[in-house]
Protein backbone atom coordinates (compact mmCIF):
# COMPACT_ATOMS: atom_id res chain seq x y z
CA UNK A 1 0.00 0.00 0.00
CA UNK A 2 1.30 3.43 -0.91
CA UNK A 3 -0.08 6.36 1.07
CA UNK A 4 -0.54 9.11 -1.51
CA UNK A 5 0.34 12.65 -0.49
CA UNK A 6 -0.52 14.54 -3.63
CA UNK A 7 -1.49 18.13 -4.29
CA UNK A 8 -4.98 17.64 -2.95
CA UNK A 9 -3.43 16.68 0.39
CA UNK A 10 -5.17 13.39 1.04
CA UNK A 11 -5.61 12.71 4.74
CA UNK A 12 -4.77 9.46 6.49
CA UNK A 13 -6.76 8.38 9.51
CA UNK A 14 -8.12 5.52 11.61
CA UNK A 15 -11.90 5.36 11.76
CA UNK A 16 -13.99 3.46 14.30
CA UNK A 17 -17.21 1.95 12.95
CA UNK A 18 -19.27 2.75 14.87
CA UNK A 19 -17.73 5.38 17.14
CA UNK A 20 -20.50 4.89 19.71
CA UNK A 21 -22.30 1.58 20.20
CA UNK A 22 -24.15 -0.67 22.62
CA UNK A 23 -22.17 -2.87 25.04
CA UNK A 24 -20.57 -6.00 23.55
CA UNK A 25 -21.26 -4.96 19.95
CA UNK A 26 -18.38 -5.22 17.51
CA UNK A 27 -16.36 -2.11 16.63
CA UNK A 28 -14.30 -2.17 13.44
CA UNK A 29 -11.26 0.06 13.02
CA UNK A 30 -10.47 1.00 9.43
CA UNK A 31 -7.29 2.46 7.94
CA UNK A 32 -8.52 5.19 5.60
CA UNK A 33 -7.14 7.62 3.04
CA UNK A 34 -9.23 10.35 1.47
CA UNK A 35 -10.49 13.89 1.79
CA UNK A 36 -13.04 15.73 3.91
CA UNK A 37 -13.44 12.70 6.20
CA UNK A 38 -14.51 10.57 3.25
CA UNK A 39 -12.13 7.89 2.03
CA UNK A 40 -11.33 4.33 1.07
CA UNK A 41 -10.41 1.58 3.52
CA UNK A 42 -7.07 -0.20 3.24
CA UNK A 43 -5.72 -3.37 4.85
CA UNK A 44 -3.17 -3.41 7.64
CA UNK A 45 0.37 -4.04 6.36
CA UNK A 46 2.87 -5.02 9.01
CA UNK A 47 5.94 -3.71 7.16
CA UNK A 48 4.40 -0.22 7.01
CA UNK A 49 3.58 0.02 10.73
CA UNK A 50 6.06 1.29 13.31
CA UNK A 51 3.62 1.08 16.23
CA UNK A 52 0.05 -0.16 16.65
CA UNK A 53 -1.52 -0.03 20.13
CA UNK A 54 -4.70 0.36 22.11
CA UNK A 55 -5.05 2.66 25.12
CA UNK A 56 -7.65 2.14 27.84
CA UNK A 57 -7.77 1.52 31.60
CA UNK A 58 -5.11 -1.19 31.14
CA UNK A 59 -2.66 1.31 29.66
CA UNK A 60 -0.91 0.85 26.32
CA UNK A 61 -1.35 -2.63 24.83
CA UNK A 62 0.27 -3.76 21.53
CA UNK A 63 -2.18 -4.97 18.89
CA UNK A 64 -1.48 -8.39 17.40
CA UNK A 65 -2.36 -7.76 13.76
CA UNK A 66 -1.49 -9.59 10.57
CA UNK A 67 -0.78 -8.28 7.10
CA UNK A 68 -4.03 -8.17 5.15
CA UNK A 69 -6.33 -7.56 8.12
CA UNK A 70 -9.32 -5.54 6.89
CA UNK A 71 -10.74 -4.07 9.00
CA UNK A 72 -7.42 -3.42 10.69
CA UNK A 73 -8.95 -4.31 14.06
CA UNK A 74 -12.22 -5.65 15.49
CA UNK A 75 -13.11 -5.56 19.18
CA UNK A 76 -15.99 -4.95 21.62
CA UNK A 77 -16.44 -2.94 24.83
CA UNK A 78 -18.41 -3.48 28.02
CA UNK A 79 -21.01 -1.05 29.37
CA UNK A 80 -18.48 1.37 30.87
CA UNK A 81 -15.93 1.25 28.12
CA UNK A 82 -13.88 3.55 25.91
CA UNK A 83 -10.83 2.61 23.89
CA UNK A 84 -8.25 4.51 21.86
CA UNK A 85 -6.41 2.90 18.95
CA UNK A 86 -3.15 4.40 17.69
CA UNK A 87 -1.00 3.71 14.63
CA UNK A 88 2.31 5.11 13.35
CA UNK A 89 3.74 4.45 9.90
CA UNK A 90 7.16 4.03 8.38
CA UNK A 91 8.54 6.67 6.00
CA UNK A 92 6.97 7.39 2.63
CA UNK A 93 8.38 9.59 -0.12
CA UNK A 94 7.02 11.94 -2.75
CA UNK A 95 8.34 14.20 -5.49
CA UNK A 96 6.32 17.27 -6.47
CA UNK A 97 6.58 17.75 -10.23
CA UNK A 98 3.91 20.47 -10.25
CA UNK A 99 5.02 23.62 -8.41
CA UNK A 100 1.51 25.09 -8.30
CA UNK A 101 0.17 21.97 -6.61
CA UNK A 102 3.10 21.97 -4.16
CA UNK A 103 2.30 25.56 -3.16
CA UNK A 104 -1.40 24.72 -2.85
CA UNK A 105 -0.62 21.82 -0.52
CA UNK A 106 1.68 23.92 1.70
CA UNK A 107 -0.89 26.70 2.03
CA UNK A 108 -3.77 24.31 2.71
CA UNK A 109 -1.90 22.64 5.57
CA UNK A 110 -0.69 25.91 7.10
CA UNK A 111 2.96 25.27 6.19
CA UNK A 112 3.80 28.84 5.19
CA UNK A 113 7.21 28.49 6.84
CA UNK A 114 8.30 26.31 3.92
CA UNK A 115 7.06 28.90 1.43
CA UNK A 116 8.96 31.60 3.32
CA UNK A 117 12.14 29.54 3.10
CA UNK A 118 11.89 29.34 -0.68
CA UNK A 119 11.25 33.09 -0.92
CA UNK A 120 14.13 33.98 1.39
CA UNK A 121 16.70 31.66 -0.17
CA UNK A 122 15.59 32.02 -3.78
CA UNK A 123 15.66 28.23 -4.15
CA UNK A 124 13.60 26.74 -6.97
CA UNK A 125 10.60 24.62 -6.00
CA UNK A 126 10.90 22.48 -9.11
CA UNK A 127 10.97 18.79 -8.25
CA UNK A 128 10.76 19.31 -4.48
CA UNK A 129 10.97 16.06 -2.51
CA UNK A 130 9.52 15.09 0.83
CA UNK A 131 9.59 12.24 3.33
CA UNK A 132 6.43 11.90 5.40
CA UNK A 133 5.18 9.91 8.36
CA UNK A 134 1.68 9.15 9.66
CA UNK A 135 0.47 9.24 13.28
CA UNK A 136 -3.22 8.33 13.63
CA UNK A 137 -5.62 7.73 16.53
CA UNK A 138 -9.31 6.92 16.90
CA UNK A 139 -11.59 6.81 19.95
CA UNK A 140 -14.71 4.68 20.40
CA UNK A 141 -17.01 4.03 23.34
CA UNK A 142 -20.27 2.58 24.57
CA UNK A 143 -23.30 4.89 24.62
CA UNK A 144 -23.67 6.79 27.87
CA UNK A 145 -20.32 5.68 29.29
CA UNK A 146 -18.48 8.13 31.54
CA UNK A 147 -15.48 9.80 29.97
CA UNK A 148 -12.36 7.92 31.14
CA UNK A 149 -9.57 9.47 33.23
CA UNK A 150 -6.94 8.23 30.76
CA UNK A 151 -8.51 10.13 27.83
CA UNK A 152 -5.82 12.85 27.82
CA UNK A 153 -2.87 10.51 28.28
CA UNK A 154 -0.39 10.51 25.36
CA UNK A 155 0.24 7.33 23.39
CA UNK A 156 3.84 8.40 22.79
CA UNK A 157 3.49 9.26 19.12
CA UNK A 158 6.09 11.60 17.63
CA UNK A 159 3.41 14.11 16.60
CA UNK A 160 0.20 13.58 18.53
CA UNK A 161 -3.22 15.18 18.95
CA UNK A 162 -4.29 14.79 22.58
CA UNK A 163 -8.03 15.19 23.31
CA UNK A 164 -8.81 17.13 26.47
CA UNK A 165 -11.57 16.37 28.96
CA UNK A 166 -15.10 17.02 27.70
CA UNK A 167 -14.66 16.20 24.01
CA UNK A 168 -17.15 13.32 24.19
CA UNK A 169 -19.97 15.73 25.12
CA UNK A 170 -21.39 17.63 22.13
CA UNK A 171 -22.47 20.52 24.38
CA UNK A 172 -18.86 21.20 25.40
CA UNK A 173 -16.31 23.14 23.38
CA UNK A 174 -13.73 20.48 22.44
CA UNK A 175 -10.09 21.24 23.18
CA UNK A 176 -7.02 19.44 21.89
CA UNK A 177 -3.33 19.64 22.71
CA UNK A 178 -0.69 18.96 20.06
CA UNK A 179 2.58 17.40 21.20
CA UNK A 180 5.80 17.16 19.21
CA UNK A 181 8.11 14.57 20.73
CA UNK A 182 6.15 14.82 23.97
CA UNK A 183 6.22 18.62 24.25
CA UNK A 184 3.49 21.17 23.40
CA UNK A 185 4.07 22.82 20.03
CA UNK A 186 2.93 26.34 19.14
CA UNK A 187 1.72 27.61 15.79
CA UNK A 188 0.60 24.38 14.10
CA UNK A 189 -2.61 24.53 12.09
CA UNK A 190 -5.23 22.10 13.39
CA UNK A 191 -8.11 21.41 11.02
CA UNK A 192 -11.45 19.86 11.97
CA UNK A 193 -13.52 17.94 9.44
CA UNK A 194 -17.09 16.90 10.22
CA UNK A 195 -18.48 13.63 8.86
CA UNK A 196 -20.79 14.07 5.85
CA UNK A 197 -19.89 17.76 5.52
CA UNK A 198 -17.73 19.54 2.95
CA UNK A 199 -16.90 22.33 5.37
CA UNK A 200 -14.01 22.43 7.82
CA UNK A 201 -12.71 24.85 10.41
CA UNK A 202 -9.18 25.49 11.58
CA UNK A 203 -7.19 27.03 14.43
CA UNK A 204 -3.50 27.37 15.28
CA UNK A 205 -2.12 26.02 18.53
CA UNK A 206 -1.24 28.52 21.25
CA UNK A 207 1.91 28.58 23.41
CA UNK A 208 0.59 25.58 25.36
CA UNK A 209 -0.13 23.60 22.19
CA UNK A 210 -3.88 23.99 22.67
CA UNK A 211 -6.82 24.72 20.38
CA UNK A 212 -10.49 24.98 21.35
CA UNK A 213 -13.24 24.65 18.75
CA UNK A 214 -16.92 25.60 18.82
CA UNK A 215 -19.33 23.01 20.20
CA UNK A 216 -21.24 21.15 17.48
CA UNK A 217 -22.66 17.65 17.11
CA UNK A 218 -21.19 14.94 14.94
CA UNK A 219 -18.23 12.71 14.19
CA UNK A 220 -14.95 14.48 13.55
CA UNK A 221 -11.51 14.11 11.97
CA UNK A 222 -8.81 16.32 13.49
CA UNK A 223 -5.62 16.84 11.50
CA UNK A 224 -2.31 18.69 11.87
CA UNK A 225 1.00 18.68 9.99
CA UNK A 226 4.54 19.65 10.96
CA UNK A 227 7.23 20.17 8.30
CA UNK A 228 11.00 20.74 8.55
CA UNK A 229 14.02 20.80 6.28
CA UNK A 230 15.20 17.31 5.45
CA UNK A 231 18.77 18.26 6.33
CA UNK A 232 17.74 18.85 9.96
CA UNK A 233 17.20 15.16 10.76
CA UNK A 234 18.13 11.67 9.57
CA UNK A 235 14.37 11.18 9.26
CA UNK A 236 14.52 13.35 6.17
CA UNK A 237 16.25 10.46 4.38
CA UNK A 238 17.97 12.80 1.94
CA UNK A 239 14.81 14.60 0.77
CA UNK A 240 14.27 18.36 0.74
CA UNK A 241 11.65 18.20 3.48
CA UNK A 242 10.24 15.80 6.02
CA UNK A 243 6.77 16.04 7.52
CA UNK A 244 4.72 14.38 10.22
CA UNK A 245 0.94 14.08 9.88
CA UNK A 246 -1.20 13.52 12.98
CA UNK A 247 -4.90 12.71 13.01
CA UNK A 248 -7.57 11.87 15.57
CA UNK A 249 -11.17 10.75 15.00
CA UNK A 250 -14.09 10.56 17.42
CA UNK A 251 -17.80 11.27 17.85
CA UNK A 252 -19.49 13.21 20.62
CA UNK A 253 -22.85 12.43 22.26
Amino acid sequence: MSFSLNASAHEFWLESDPFITAPDNSIDVHIKIGQLFNGRSYPYLEHEAVSYHTLDERGLVPIKAMTGDKPALRYSLDASGYRMVGYESTAFHIKFDDTVKFVTYLRAEGLESALSWYKTTGTSMDGATETYYRHAKTLAGTAGAAEPNWLSEPMGQRLEIIPQRGITQCASQPSFKVLWQGEPVEGLLVRRFRKDSKESDELRTNSEGLVTFDAIEGAFLMNTVRIAKGSESPRGEGRDWYSDWASFTYECE
